[in-house]
């Protein structure tokens, strides 16, 4: 579990999701583009949009209204989402079709993604627009709004930085989460700041550091790691993240005294600042803006990242959206020290918990069709995910998809086209939804993506028979055989969206490979596949094999190989009635199986070895 969750908590802007099968609807299809006859005009009215916002004027936007539009519908979306002036504003398309009602090729339902800069804050939201081409007196035409709607927004993105104008000197300064107090012996501080206070510090100096968990379990954990029950030790620099409300309460800064600014102490610090404040908290805008963007950390959530001689890098971070809200983790060798709840979080829900019971939707089902090729790793997906809200309301979707892979497009059957914010440095994705979705409602999302993808290199755990009834082990099978390349994306990939608490769903894989190789997914695999279907284009002209694998029966994890594979074995496993001790009284619940149809794919030269992996495995069932 903990292996599992391994940056659950540095991941502090995320919320904890689940899964759980259940009914299915029909396979979605995301809006179809079709290019305008005059792709110019739309994009010349879209510019004249970006000029309005940029300019803050809100009356011009009526100015490109047709005659027919709702003007006082367009007169309160102008005065909501056109501000006061920005000093950069980009406007970028993402989808086009036909409208609806409109000849053809004269109107378009527009999605365009809106970027508005204001100095160091910044405002992101997705419109819907409808288009058409109206007729100019004296002859010609030009484009026209004739709809409008906001589909969401992400207020308050900051671009941080620490104020060069201002320096402290420090002297005993206390910091204090919960079970974990941080000392300036003596130093300096720097601080950034967004419209409503500090939300960043950095300490440069002597400190200490004392973390000291409460839960028993959690002092083990920290006794292995420094030898001790409390983690005791000094720090020379020190970045934190806390919500402007948190400050008064966190920080005591009656110890803080205004200085004249050091340039070198401020070089170092900016140095510092650099390194660590996009670890967390940081979003990636994309073609949007290629900047360093921020979210604000929620009110009760904290991070420090804490540079230390003996252990180099140790992270503190507390959030509200986990269960378990308390991690200890360090950097320098990617694993958690402790992780548990905090005092609040065991009042709330006890010692002991179900995650599912905490979970803000159960994903049912997931519909995933990807192509690979291994020799690029290279990813191209579209997965279809159908959930059920279980929270109260449910404002955010957050996913875990790796972060190599670049999001093209989020689209929900029920909301149309959403905005989704990569987290930078994790593989975490925020979907913003256009307004609260009710519990127990449905919800569809379609999202496309691409990347290079890096495949795991498998466990070789395998052992082949020796002489003597005893197995030899694999390092000494080595140089005997060279084996087969293969490329194996599991659940530690993170090679296609899914929740972030991983739980029960049914699944449908559609797998395309290139037709040299062969390749194993989860579930069962359909009848008559695998089939050859033609190259897609000159850049990638080796036919393809096409695989679909169906669960039926939910499955936790997700996961596909690809190789050259020869079947090793096929066999069919009867199981005997169970004995009578084991059902008199208590009636067998769910469902039961008589039969097991069990096959096993190898490489070519490991096809011996394939069988005796059959008749293990058979064992294993029977037991």
């Amino acid at each position: 579990m903990r292996m599992a969750r391994l940056l659950a908590a540095i991941a502090v802007t995320g919320v904890a999701l689940g899964a759980r099968a259940g009914a299915v609807p029909a396979r979605a299809q995301a809006p179809v583009r079709t290019q305008a006859p005059d792709p110019d005009g739309v994009q010349r009215l879209l510019r004249r949009v970006e000029q309005i916002v940029q300019a803050g004027d809100a009356a011009a936007y009526t100015a490109l209204l047709t005659g027919s539009a709702d003007r006082s519908h367009a007169l309160e979306f102008a005065s909501t989402e056109i501000g006061p002036r920005s000093q950069r504003t980009v406007i970028q398309e993402r989808d086009r079709e036909p409208l609806r009602g409109a000849p053809p090729g004269d109107g378009f339902r527009v999605i365009v993604d809106v970027f508005a800069e204001f100095g160091s804050r910044a405002r992101v939201a997705t419109w819907r627009l409808d288009l058409e081409r109206v007729a100019q007196r004296g002859g010609g035409d030009e484009w026209r709004i004739a709809g409008e709607d906001r589909l969401s927004a992400l207020e308050n993105v900051y671009r941080l930085s620490l104020n060069p104008s201002k320096q402290f000197t420090a002297r005993d300064l206390k910091i204090s989460a919960e079970d974990l107090d941080l000392t300036l012996a003596e130093g300096s501080v720097f601080v950034a700041e967004v419209d409503i206070g500090v939300t960043a510090l950095v300490l440069l100096g002597k400190g200490t550091i004392s973390f000291h968990p409460d839960p028993p379990t959690e002092k083990g954990q920290v006794k292995i790691f420094c030898g001790n029950e409390t983690l005791e030790t000094s720090f020379d620099t020190l970045f934190v993240r806390l919500n402007p409300g948190d400050f008064g309460g966190l920080v005591d800064s009656s110890r803080l005294h205004a200085r004249p600014v050091d340039p070198r102490d401020l070089k170092h610090a900016q140095e510092i600042f650099r390194d660590v404040a996009g670890l967390s908290f940081g979003i990636d805008l994309g073609d949007l803006s290629r900047d360093a963007w921020s979210l604000l950390p929620g009110f009760g959530d904290f991070l420090a990242e804490m540079h230390t001689r003996r252990f180099d890098t140790l992270t503190y971070a507390r959030s509200g959206t986990e269960a378990e809200d308390i991690t200890v983790f360090d950097r320098k060798h990617h694993r958690n020290i402790a992780i548990y709840s905090s005092k609040s979080k065991l009042a709330a829900h006890g010692r002991f918990y179900n995650e599912d019971d905490l979970v803000d939707y159960d994903v049912l089902d997931y519909d995933i069709d990807v192509s690979a090729t291994p020799d690029r790793q290279w990813i191209e997906g579209r997965t279809r995910i159908y959930l059920k809200v279980r929270a109260f309301m449910l404002n955010t979707v957050t996913l875990k998809l790796a972060e190599p892979l670049v999001v093209q497009s989020i689209v929900s059957n029920e909301l149309g086209r959403l905005f989704g914010v990569r987290i930078r440095n994790q593989n975490t994705i925020i979907v913003n939804l256009p307004a609260p979705v009710a519990r127990d409602s449905t919800l569809t999302l379609i999202i496309t993506y691409a990347g290079r993808l890096e495949a795991q290199v498998p466990d070789r755990e395998t052992v082949a028979p020796a002489g003597d009834g005893q197995r030899a082990s694999t390092q000494e099978e080595a140089p005997l055989v060279t084996p087969e390349a293969s490329f194996l994306y599991s659940s530690r990939s993170f090679w296609y969206p899914q929740a972030v608490v991983s739980d029960y769903a049914t699944a449908r894989i559609r797998l395309s490979v290139p037709s040299t190789l062969d390749a194993v997914a989860s579930g069962q695999l359909e009848s008559g596949f695998p089939i050859l279907v033609a190259a897609r284009d000159a850049r990638d002209p080796i036919p393809r094999k096409l695989y679909v694998f169906v669960a039926t029966q939910p499955l936790r994890y997700l996961a596909f190989i690809i190789s050259r594979f020869a079947r090793a074995e096929t066999a069919t496993i009867g199981f005997p009635d169970p004995p009578a001790a084991m059902s008199e009284g208590v009636p067998l619940a769910g469902i039961k199986y008589r039969s097991l149809n069990l096959s096993v794919e190898a490489n070519p030269r490991q096809i011996t070895r394939g069988r005796d992996l059959a008749e293990r495995a058979a064992d294993i069932a029977m037991f």
